[in-house]
């Protein structure tokens, strides 16, 4: 169910949802180079090579933060939420205790912290990217978007799908 946080109207114009895009666009491709990135890492690190896992864990629970957001929270103020693209939100599958984790863990110095997360970050990223892959392909034929966009899009699509396919 995620947080609760107040509603207040807000309707963006169809250009504001066209440049949305590229913002959009932009958490998508963090998240899934933060993700690929950090698969790359081997389990055993020495200290320097556990700051750069580390940088490149926070980049992704950042960015998976904000898409879990634009998903699956109702709007608040001014948020850039999936219904504004014409689309139902979505039912979250995603849970809860996995975002109050980042909210605490990550965006806030507390005593939560003193309990080290499990970060599971390919089982949130093979949760997250169906919903990524069908917003995409959602909004490729869409009027309006920047030509270079439908191009990330169409990149964006591949990994999703390889994402999809493989194993955690």
């Amino acid at each position: 169910m995620g947080p609760k946080i107040s509603k207040l109207e807000f309707a963006p114009t169809d250009n504001q949802t066209d440049k949305a895009i590229h913002h959009i666009l932009y958490e998508f491709n963090m998240l899934l180079f933060s993700y690929l990135s950090l698969n790359k890492y081997p389990k055993k690190q020495d200290e320097f090579d556990q700051n750069q896992f580390n940088c490149l864990l926070e980049c992704f629970l950042v960015h998976f933060r904000a898409i879990y957001y634009f998903f699956f929270i109702p709007r608040f103020k001014d948020d850039v939420v999936v219904a504004d693209f014409k689309i139902k939100k979505y039912d979250n599958v995603i849970s809860d205790e996995c975002t109050q984790q980042i909210n605490k863990n990550l965006a806030h110095l507390t005593y939560s912290r003193l309990e080290k997360p499990n970060w599971n970050y390919r089982t949130m990223t093979k949760e997250i990217t169906p919903f990524i892959l069908n917003f995409l392909e959602k909004i490729e034929s869409k009027t309006g978007i920047d030509p270079e966009d439908i191009m990330t899009i169409r990149t964006q699509k591949k990994i999703c799908k390889t994402v999809i396919a493989s194993r955690v």
